[in-house]
């Protein structure tokens, strides 16, 4: 399987024969490379992630990012107190 380094990390990418994947780009300082290795090693470990953080701070981007570089499309789910089981699963009424 293909790899591409992410933060210092040799992360394997896929190819993407189905959907779009929007280029994305990010400055590499040595607190963005922590939290990039913070996301990518229960990654590697086929761990699940929860970011959890302020609105702006920038947990989007790096998700995004890092299934750009891996050739990934990025779905997206807001979660917040208004979510219902309904809106993930929907409903018969």
């Amino acid at each position: 399987m293909k790899s591409v380094k992410i933060a210092n990390l040799e992360v394997p990418c896929f190819e993407n024969k189905n959907g779009f994947i929007s280029p994305q780009t990010i400055i590499e300082t040595d607190t963005t490379i922590k939290n990039l290795q913070n996301i990518l090693y229960p990654i590697l470990d086929n761990q699940s992630v929860l970011l959890v953080g302020d609105a702006g701070v920038g947990k989007n981007a790096l998700i995004y990012y890092i299934n750009y570089k891996r050739n990934l499309p990025t779905i997206r789910y807001s979660f917040n107190e208004d979510t219902l089981s309904e809106d993930l699963i929907g409903s018969y009424r």
